[in-house]
């Protein structure tokens, strides 16, 4: 096995560990901010999506973010989520994006959940987004 495949497959299997569940994620219930080692926001990126936005949303590709308290506390999987915090990973520009649109727009996307214990270790959640990148590329070539 290659060094990038081995890579890919010890990053798929720890976010497997620490994995939650997929939520619907409601921006106005719900406290939201970049995670702290994410890029610096791109605001081009974020204005052509915004452009884009007006047109449709296709929200097919969730968020990724990292849950900050106890599992205790989130509903059933598949669920409207409201009053927690959560850290995004990857989809900070489809948020910010999202957000500039007018007040009738529904203001929510699906979110994969993840605990803080991705934060640490060998493979944290930013390589998500290289895990993510990856798959997203593999998927559209199927």
């Amino acid at each position: 096995m290659s060094d990038a495949a081995s890579f890919l497959s010890d990053l798929q299997m720890r976010m497997e560990t620490h994995r939650i569940a997929t939520f619907i994620v409601d921006f106005h219930r719900c406290t939201l901010r970049a995670h702290a080692a994410q890029r610096e926001l791109d605001t081009d990126h974020v204005e052509k999506l915004y452009e884009t936005f007006k047109d449709g949303i296709d929200r097919q590709e969730p968020l990724i973010a990292i849950f900050h308290g106890q599992r205790s506390q989130l509903p059933g999987p598949g669920s409207h989520l409201h009053d927690i915090s959560l850290s995004i990973i990857g989809g900070q520009h489809r948020v910010n994006a999202l957000l500039k649109l007018e007040e009738d727009t529904e203001k929510w996307w699906t979110a994969v959940l993840y605990d803080e214990g991705m934060s640490v270790g060998p493979y944290h959640l930013v390589d998500a987004d290289v895990f993510w990148s990856h798959r997203a590329r593999q998927w559209r070539q199927s």
